[in-house]
């Protein structure tokens, strides 16, 4: 069963016409609400009940309905609040069509991705504060499309053009979900702002909503920065190469194969301790560029990554422990083998470390398990977007 709440009227709406014209107008702009005119027993402030006319509304739509009540007799209480997040949210949308009428060239390509990620982020972080608003008919008519940018925003990247259009349909998509809501004139119509609000809202929380459309860019821009760093990088210093060529410096120039080199950790004191057989290598252009460690001991070289664990609010570096390639694995092998299964077992650290780092969903960066809020929150983000304190 229905459980109703009554509105508070003035004493100079108690007549019966002026409550149904009120009443008639208020279901014209908000059909989905269930407005009753009626005859109620209203408390008094001496605690003394007295009947008078009045307007019912559901509890569960009590909120939009005082919200829409207000504006029609001319209380504007609420109204400046949205009006400002729907402002904020034009002058952003605003920006990103002047930054999208710009072609970029080749080698600006990145910075610009990057420059894009940024605007973004900040669009939806601003789009998840709009009001709900309230359901009123608009009467506006369907815009056409919106081309804030021209096609050749991105120009000579062919190799990378699927990827680019679907951006760009993306982007359009955006600006034409929020063109038709912008307000026609300076003049203020509180009616008017309520309904846009509302519809603001669901377009951006549909979905099929410019919100999805929103976070989908967000990684394509993610994916297509990682492709164009790949691909810039030169053979000579991919990942395989680089360590390849690391570790034959550290066999020659370091002993690392050398077992009767391996200091023995267990025989020293705290204030001994020497980590000269510790070697690392950092992962170059990926992420925070986490570092993979080599380590000689008593049982084999040993392999693993810096790491941090939280102790309260603060930071300790840690060595994570991965995989261990015994002395006795080694001794079996010639020694261009040994160096062979070192570099092995050193990529596979590297993969998995790698696999370890997440995209943050909302400023699309890779983050490392240790500087997540959530499988896909980072902490800065969290802070930013849910108020978590750390």
């Amino acid at each position: 069963m229905e459980t109703y709440a009554i509105l508070t009227l003035g004493n100079q709406l108690n007549l019966f016409d002026d409550l149904y014209h009120i009443a008639q107008e208020l279901k014209y702009k908000a059909p989905q609400i269930n407005w009753i005119v009626g005859e109620e027993k209203i408390l008094q402030s001496d605690n003394k009940y007295v009947a008078q006319l009045c307007i019912k509304v559901p509890i569960a739509q009590l909120e939009a309905a005082k919200y829409l009540y207000s504006l029609i007799i001319d209380s504007k209480e609420n109204e400046f609040l949205h009006n400002q997040v729907i402002r904020v949210l034009e002058e952003n949308l605003a920006y990103l069509a002047r930054f999208c009428s710009i072609p970029v060239e080749y080698q600006d390509v990145e910075e610009c991705l990057s420059k894009l990620s940024t605007i973004l982020s900040e669009l939806y972080t601003i789009a998840t504060q709009l009001p709900k608003g309230i359901n009123l008919h608009l009467n506006r008519t369907e815009d056409e499309a919106y081309e804030p940018f021209p096609r050749t925003w991105f120009v000579n990247m062919p190799h990378y053009e699927k990827k680019v259009q679907q951006i760009q349909e993306n982007i359009c998509f955006i600006f034409n979900k929020n063109a038709k809501f912008n307000l026609i004139s300076e003049e203020e119509n509180s009616l008017f702002t309520a309904g846009m609000v509302f519809q603001t809202y669901q377009s951006f929380h549909d979905q099929e909503g410019w919100g999805i459309r929103l976070v989908e860019t967000l990684k394509l821009i993610h994916h297509l920065k990682h492709l164009l760093e790949k691909k810039d990088e030169p053979a000579e210093h991919s990942t395989k190469e680089r360590a390849t060529l690391w570790i034959k410096e550290l066999i020659a120039n370091a002993d690392l194969l050398e077992k009767h080199k391996v200091i023995d950790y267990e025989q020293l004191t705290l204030f001994e301790f020497d980590d000269q057989n510790l070697f690392s290598f950092p992962l170059m252009g990926f992420a925070d560029e986490p570092s993979i460690y080599v380590q000689p001991t008593m049982d084999g070289i040993q392999f693993g990554y810096h790491s941090i664990y939280w102790e309260g609010h603060e930071p300790i570096p840690t060595l994570m422990k991965k995989q261990l390639l015994s002395w006795e694995s080694l001794a079996s092998l010639p020694h261009e083998q040994q160096e062979e299964q070192v570099v092995e077992v050193l990529l596979k650290t590297i993969t998995s470390r790698k696999r370890q780092y997440q995209t943050c969903q909302f400023c699309g960066e890779k983050v490392s398990p240790e500087h997540l809020f959530n499988k896909k929150t980072c902490h800065g983000c969290a802070t930013e977007h849910f108020g978590v304190v750390y």
